[in-house]
């Protein structure tokens, strides 16, 4: 750091003594006291033309801005615009600014507007691609949980999707900024009354190379600044949990003060049955239709875990996305306490693989979604989020960004989320897959236990048959793509299970037939 802070002065040393010493003429290189002179004895003009290039790049940069941003905005929200706005964005880009600039001055006369449309157009290009990328790359399981748990689009796009793209739209920002006040500058070479590209021309014209370092120096400076609040912006305004002692001293005492939610929730309504015949679903793959899933049935009864287990890829995740409303089957027949439906997506809490927690909320913030998507009050929504977190030790975080979680704890804060929805059907794909061994064990514990106090009926998708058996009252086990039930399996362990169970011969025995269906089903067929 020292170096670097030194290492201007040193330079501007080394340049003065080359012109004092070496007499080099001031036309060619003057020296930097010459250009500080000649920067103070002209700074009216100098303030001037800087003020005109400020106006016309910041508000050129500005509305480039907005108009990259609605662009992109646009092409989200219509994919199918892409194909026709793309190839002309790329057109834009590849059109010379020397050849840009005249035609604006043409239109729009000497003025200052003709340089914001030039700024304005390649200042949007930079924005679009990368706050579109960041609409579209937000992590499916981010959106799916909660869709799964009521929201719209409208709130999937304001509370997800654009806190996740804020980065990348920013670094477009910056991008655009670094090169906004040149490009004014730039255009102006091409016609207008004042501005920096003026003052610089006059100073060329007249011989001035000091005032044409005054003029470069000036543009410099004014674009690091522009971009220095641009950052300041970005600091402002990116989405992040605020951890403010203050946030974690309120935390404190909304968690402490008043009876436990844990003591005074409501007991959720008994999770209905639910019946599915016939399921099916064929993707459309590039050599032709992939059959997926074929004529699958399984029965849930009221209040029941239910573990599905099968190989890797053979549509365990598919069958839970279908029951959640998440992809459309091909064929299924769904029943829920004898009324037939579509799927189950009103009556779900949803966990996908991993936690999902949206790292620009706080911990309690991330549990409160449940209650606030099903029109809780926020302030009440965070008192039941903080206490539920307090039934799992996780008070003490609830002011913590999830990055500061260990894996065991933000697998712990996304079940007390899907629990905190109080829904009579739980879907958990994979949850437990990102934890060692040691956590995995102590949180399926805690996990079969809270669920089985809810009275849910729940549906698990796991790879581990320990798992399944430990938590599940039946194991249905799947076949190879395309999926089929193979046999079930009735665990008859008695409730509540402990890590314990895993040392029984009983247990050992469940396990084993659930391996012994595996064991007899095909290899997946690889697709060509």
């Amino acid at each position: 750091m020292l170096v670097a802070a030194s290492a201007g002065p040193v330079l501007l040393g080394a340049w003065e003594g080359i012109v004092r010493v070496g007499d080099v003429p001031a036309r060619i290189l003057p020296a930097p006291s010459s250009i500080v002179e000649g920067a103070v004895g002209d700074w009216v003009n100098l303030g001037r033309a800087s003020m005109t290039t400020v106006v016309e790049g910041v508000s050129g940069l500005l509305l480039g801005i907005a108009v990259g941003a609605l662009l992109a905005l646009a092409l989200h929200l219509c994919p199918s615009l892409g194909a026709g706005v793309h190839p002309l964005l790329v057109v834009s880009q590849a059109v010379p600014l020397i050849a840009v600039a005249p035609l604006m001055v043409i239109w729009f006369g000497f003025g200052v507007s003709s340089k914001i449309l030039v700024v304005a157009v390649f200042s949007a290009f930079p924005v679009v691609l990368p706050f579109l990328r960041g609409l579209d790359l937000v992590p499916r399981s981010h959106v799916e949980v909660v869709r799964a748990l009521g929201a719209g689009r409208a709130w999937v796009l304001a509370q997800v999707r654009l806190p996740w793209a804020c980065e990348r739209f920013f670094s477009g920002v910056r991008i655009s900024a670094t090169y906004a006040l040149a490009t004014a500058a730039t255009a102006e070479f091409m016609g207008a009354r004042d501005g920096l590209g003026i003052y610089i021309l006059s100073a060329q014209s007249s011989f001035r190379t000091d005032l044409v370092f005054v003029g470069a120096a000036a543009l410099t400076l004014l674009t690091v600044v522009l971009v220095g609040v641009v950052v300041l912006v970005e600091e402002a305004v990116r989405p992040r949990p605020r951890l403010s002692g203050r946030r974690r001293a309120l935390a404190r005492v909304v968690s402490a003060s008043g009876p436990r939610e844990s003591q005074v929730r409501p007991p959720v309504r008994p999770g209905p049955s639910v019946t599915v015949r016939g399921l099916g679903k064929t993707f459309r793959g590039q050599g032709g239709p992939v059959p997926a899933i074929c004529q699958v049935d399984l029965d849930l009864e009221a209040g029941s875990v239910i573990a599905l287990v099968g190989p890797s890829g053979c549509g365990k995740s598919t069958i839970l996305r279908i029951l959640a409303g998440l992809e459309v089957a091909d064929s299924a027949r769904i029943e829920v306490d004898g009324q037939l439906r579509r799927n189950l997506r009103d009556l779900i809490a949803w966990m996908p693989q991993g936690d999902s927690l949206l790292p620009w909320l706080d911990v309690a913030d991330n549990v409160a979604l449940a209650r606030r998507l099903q029109g809780a009050d926020p302030v009440a929504a965070r008192r039941a989020a903080l206490d539920s977190l307090s039934d799992v030790d996780l008070e003490d975080f609830a002011a913590s960004a999830p990055s500061q979680l260990s894996g065991g704890m933000r697998a712990r804060a996304a079940l007390v989320r899907t629990v905190l929805a109080a829904s009579p059907i739980v879907l958990l794909d994979e949850p437990f897959s990102a934890l060692d061994s040691l956590t995995r064990t102590e949180i399926q514990d805690w996990t079969a236990r809270i669920l089985r106090t809810c009275g849910a009926t729940v549906v698990l998708v796991t790879h581990d048959i320990s798992e399944a058996v430990q938590m599940a009252d039946r194991v249905v086990v799947l076949s190879a793509r395309p999926c089929r039930v193979v046999g079930t399996v009735d665990v008859d362990l008695p409730s509540p299970r402990g890590a314990h169970t895993r040392t029984q011969a009983h247990f050992h025995h469940l396990c084993a037939l659930v391996e012994d269906l595996l064991t007899c089903t095909p290899p997946i067929r690889k697709e060509h």
